[in-house]
């Protein structure tokens, strides 16, 4: 099993000044991470709101080290109807999940991995889901 970190671990992370590294530091190097592409859309979203030049600057190293330090996970056709199928369930029921947070579940159930996600309250609502609280 493996861990996809939840792109609020990483906006935690940037808005503290932490680097990459920190994130990884009490994982076993046994463990394998990775992240969903949806979370490079989402923190190069961040990359571009920036108020500032020197914090776009700023955002854009850590993004760059995220990608350097995690694998990316692309939406496969896999992927993309196991999300489908989450959607569904979960309008079914009267819920609703952001499609962001769609992928990332899907990602990690297609990978059999965990969560790392500062978000559990969101991603406890998908079933067989194993949410793991930050490091």
């Amino acid at each position: 099993m493996g861990l996809i970190f939840d792109t609020s671990e990483f906006i935690w992370a940037e808005r503290r000044g932490k680097k990459v590294t920190e994130l990884l530091r009490n994982i076993a190097d046994t463990e394998s991470v990775g992240i969903s592409a949806i979370t490079v859309a989402e923190l190069q979203h961040g990359v571009r709101r920036a108020a500032t030049a020197l914090q776009r600057n700023a955002r854009a190293q850590f993004l760059e080290s995220v990608e350097e330090a995690f694998p990316v996970y692309p939406v496969s056709a896999e992927i993309a109807k196991l999300l489908g199928n989450l959607d569904a369930e979960l309008e079914m029921r009267g819920e609703k999940l952001d499609l962001a947070d769609l992928i990332i579940a899907a990602t990690a159930l297609v990978l059999d991995y965990s969560v790392v996600t500062r978000n559990a309250k969101h991603f406890s609502r998908v079933q067989n889901l194993h949410i793991v609280s930050p490091l």
